[in-house]
């Protein structure tokens, strides 16, 4: 269901995509694509709570693990029914708090953000419409997370997944027939923020049949244990998140403030396709992710590494054929449909795969590591999102667009992805050669061959 959920996205991406950019205008799409760019900052505030969450929920529906709970601070009343009212309370109130903290930073900090892009609109009242849209639908969508997050832990992802496949295709149709109509910016907003919101109500209708009876109905009280928990490992995923993921996606953010509509609609399209690809990718290493945890747990480590080298694979492969295929057909596809909007030089469309695909490589050997229950992705994130804070401005400062993707992958080859192989392959005690030869080193190579002779 998860390749379902992805597909699904990524066709109605293809679908709608040349559809906003064959019907709006340049400074309409470079201002719809900073929204996307926004709304992806936006899941920084979660901070790390979703996963945690997801994880205790799971072990607060198992009395198998009540001795791994009660370790960790977490004393069982009777059955786990107790627990998991504490849980989805404390719950309830963290997502609560951190709504507000997201309608105040999208309200000011984003209406900041957006404010140049809207004033470049022929009629800026319909861009200020559109982002009014935004800004308070997203505050609801982002706390509806918690149900999304319930939903995973009570191990229910494949009814939780096909309920996103349908309320997100009922919203990409009618997003489809708005522009094919001649709706425009804010009709197209309405309709694709409308879908979120009816997305929240469903997943709540469906937690709410699989938790305990009353749990989701008792008021919203931080439970102190249930608090000394989460709160540990959330704050060090947190933290990666924020440098890392908000260095990358605030660099767009960042150029569509100082560049024109056009430059910056480019940039931006280039790195929500590229997004778009990474994710869709990732699914055959992801998806064996808990698969991998058992075999660790179990001891079959041979069998562990031979399952962690396929799905890398075909991971990487994926990806970078994507990247290629884009490469070579993104601007005449453009052309084709009639687009305002352009697509970056081929120099940096390389340069961005590239930098995706080795922090991709790095990633998937941290996961693998991760199953080892040793969990050092604050430490790597956030010393490598230190460095993009260092080489991102020099590098675009002295070679201008190019330099942002160019200062991103600097700082994933300098430490990212060297520290996280070196991790993998001294606990797994691996041959890099066969784990990352065919897997890795000749899709790097690919590219790095396609940037060369851009």
């Amino acid at each position: 269901m998860t390749w379902g959920n992805l597909g699904s996205r990524v066709l109605g991406f293809a679908i709608l995509l040349p559809l906003v950019l064959g019907n709006l205008t340049v400074e309409e799409a470079s201002l719809w694509l900073l929204f996307q760019a926004v709304l992806a900052l936006q899941g920084m505030a979660d901070f790390g709570f979703s996963p945690t969450f997801i994880r205790i929920i799971s072990y607060a529906r198992s009395e198998k693990n009540a001795s791994k709970i009660t370790s960790d601070k977490i004393n069982l009343l009777s059955i786990n029914d107790a627990l998991m009212h504490r849980v989805i309370g404390t719950m309830r109130c963290v997502y609560n708090r951190l709504s507000w903290v997201v309608f105040f930073l999208m309200t000011l900090l984003g209406s900041l953000v957006v404010m140049k892009p809207i004033l470049l609109l022929e009629d800026i009242t319909i861009g200020w419409s559109a982002w009014t849209v935004i800004a308070v639908s997203s505050v609801l969508i982002f706390r509806g997370g918690m149900f999304g997050a319930y939903m995973q832990g009570a191990d229910q992802i494949a009814l939780y997944q096909r309920w996103q496949i349908v309320t997100g295709m009922v919203s990409l149709i009618g997003a489809i027939i708005a522009l094919l109509m001649g709706g425009g910016l804010f009709l197209l907003v309405l309709i694709v923020q409308a879908g979120g919101v009816v997305s929240v109500f469903v997943t709540r209708r469906l937690a709410i049949q699989h938790a305990p009876k009353g749990s989701w109905f008792d008021p919203a009280i931080k439970d102190s244990e249930v608090m000394q928990t989460v709160w540990p490992a959330a704050w060090r995923s947190g933290l990666g998140v924020a440098v890392t993921c908000g260095t990358i996606q605030g660099t767009g953010v960042a150029y569509a403030q100082i560049a024109p509509a056009a430059d910056a609609a480019a940039f931006l399209l280039a790195q929500r396709v590229v997004r778009t690809l990474s994710a869709f990718a990732n699914a055959p290493f992801y998806t064996c992710i808990p698969h991998m945890s058992r075999m660790y747990a179990e001891g079959r480590l041979a069998e562990l590494v031979e399952s962690a080298r396929v799905g890398m694979l075909q991971a990487n492969w994926i990806l970078v054929g994507g990247i290629i295929v884009v490469g070579f057909t993104a601007e005449p596809l453009l052309v084709f449909i009639g687009s305002q909007t352009t697509f970056v030089s081929t120099g940096v469309w390389w340069m961005l795969g590239l930098a995706t695909l080795i922090e991709r490589i790095g990633a998937m050997h941290l996961q693998l590591y991760s199953t080892t229950n040793h969990i050092v992705w604050h430490i790597v994130a956030s010393i490598t999102g230190g460095i993009m804070l260092f080489t991102i401005p020099i590098s675009f400062q002295w070679l201008g667009v190019i330099g942002l993707p160019l200062g991103i992958l600097i700082a994933y080859t300098m430490f990212f992805t060297p520290y996280n192989l070196s991790r993998s392959y001294s606990a797994f005690h691996m041959n890099p050669a066969h784990m990352d030869g065919v897997a890795s080193m000749i899709p790097v190579t690919l590219l790095i061959i396609m940037l060369i002779f851009a």
